[in-house]
């Protein structure tokens, strides 16, 4: 059974042969270089030039000659989880994710937050973390969900981040999950359109 294509390979595969990404690459770009770094997993470092990437949808501009299986392009307009680091969380959140066979990268940004890619199978959630610094194999995360319009969308996403670090774990709460986001959009939904009828 050929293994499924992740939406971002495909974004990437369309990406990198666009002519005119090719030419920013070329004027803007920088090799993505691994920041020398403690902690168990790839940090990359967003460099000023990289927020001409912008336009792109990305982070950080990524080299059009990386394949979909050895790039690591970060999405800035992908879904993105935002949260706080948690110390002595049990059990913390690396060993989880490595433990499932999870693929984990960051991005450390110029404000000194991190963005952490976490993929596993056809599934990847990006998470903005403040207070990068404080983030190691110990730590837990706590997601943060606005309540807005597109919480149903940061609700997904976290279910998918749980799911990847959770494993066959997550089914025990998947469907009451799934019930709690369904009711709580149609809420927002029936909300916005008394609101909008109202004035």
């Amino acid at each position: 059974m050929p293994k499924a294509k992740k939406a971002s390979d495909t974004a990437w595969e369309f990406l990198r042969k666009n002519p005119d990404y090719i030419s920013d690459w070329r004027h803007f770009g920088t090799m993505p270089a691994i920041k020398n770094d403690t902690r168990p997993f790839n940090i990359y470092e967003q460099h000023p030039s990289d927020q001409s990437a912008e336009k792109w949808g990305l982070f950080a501009f990524q080299a059009p000659m990386a394949s979909p299986e050895s790039a690591t392009p970060f999405w800035s307009i992908a879904p993105t989880l935002e949260a706080e680091v948690v110390h002595g969380s049990q059990p913390s959140l690396l060993p989880m994710l490595r433990e499932v066979g999870a693929k984990i990268t960051g991005l450390l940004l110029l404000n000194g937050n991190i963005i952490l890619k976490v993929g596993h199978d056809a599934t990847t959630v990006q998470v903005r973390i403040k207070d990068a610094k404080a983030f190691d194999k110990t730590s837990g995360l706590f997601l943060r969900l606005p309540l807005d319009l597109r919480l149903p969308v940061r609700l997904t996403r976290s279910m998918d981040l749980w799911k990847i670090a959770a494993g066959e774990q997550f089914k025990k709460v998947e469907n009451l999950t799934i019930r709690t986001m369904t009711s709580f959009s149609s809420f927002l939904m029936a909300s916005s359109t008394a609101k909008a009828t109202a004035r």
